[in-house]
């Protein structure tokens, strides 16, 4: 990043206006509103999540979920405690008919993540990202027979039973390549924040502790680390049950999408 400081006309280079700004004690650190630079209403968290996967920037994609959430006008949970169920929040008036409508006008990786969300969830079982993403990669490839140059595949390989895997973040695999950037999961968690905001999903948070390495630091078996786990409302299920056609909507999705 490229940043140019302006004194009286004269630009300044980094090391003189770090000693102007020492010897007029000004307040540091001082803070660049990036909103008086970039028109918002192009840059939200949508076209955000959909240049991360274009990009394959982690950067923009933990953005996206950051503005994604501050995006809400209101909190939707009190403080959450953890493996308990968070304060239910107030639905939104949008009707049920009218969410299956806005989700297939849409042709977005949002969209998918949350068609995806309401096809592999139910009333009854707890679930989370990782887990609806390795079920519907294996079903891309043993039963929907999408190509392997689907953009569903990144941020994932076969072990040594033949069966998709998320590839883990370690020092010889590049970040972008993991599954933590990857479009699935990208989609997984824009479509969880959609679905949330419907009120489609009964979310929870939980922690896991250490790595899912065999080969990891003790630094990495101590780190401790918040997930969401969520289950369909009833007007979730109300969703899923109203649109006939989901799963070929995603099967589409996912053919149209190379790596």
């Amino acid at each position: 990043m490229d940043i140019k400081f302006k004194y009286q006309g004269c630009t300044l280079e980094n090391p003189e206006a770090a000693a102007l700004m020492k010897a007029a004690k000004a307040k540091q650190p001082f803070e660049i509103d990036l909103e008086t630079l970039i028109d918002v209403k192009i840059m939200d968290s949508d076209k955000l999540f959909s240049l991360s996967v274009e990009q394959k920037s982690s950067a923009l994609a933990s953005l996206a979920f950051k503005l994604a959430t501050s995006e809400k006008a209101t909190p939707k949970y009190s403080a959450l405690v953890k493996n308990k169920p968070s304060t239910k929040k107030l639905e939104t008036s949008k009707d049920p008919l009218d969410i299956v409508e806005e989700i297939n006008k849409s042709v977005s990786y949002r969209s998918a993540g949350a068609a995806l969300l309401l096809h592999l969830c139910t009333t009854t079982d707890y679930r989370a990202i990782r887990d609806i993403a390795v079920e519907f990669v294996n079903k891309c490839s043993s039963e929907y027979r999408i190509k392997s140059t689907s953009a569903v595949y990144r941020g994932f390989k076969k072990n040594a039973s033949k069966v998709f895997e998320p590839t883990e973040l370690s020092p010889g695999t590049p970040r972008r390549d993991s599954f933590y950037v990857c479009p699935l999961y990208i989609s997984l968690r824009s479509g969880l924040l959609y679905c949330d905001s419907n009120g489609l999903l009964s979310l929870r948070q939980q922690y896991s502790c250490g790595s899912r390495r065999e080969d990891a630091s003790s630094k990495a078996e101590a780190m401790k680390r918040m997930f969401y786990t969520f289950k369909l409302t009833d007007k979730g299920n109300q969703v899923k049950e109203m649109w006939g056609d989901i799963e070929t909507y995603l099967v589409n999705f996912y053919k149209s999408r190379q790596a």
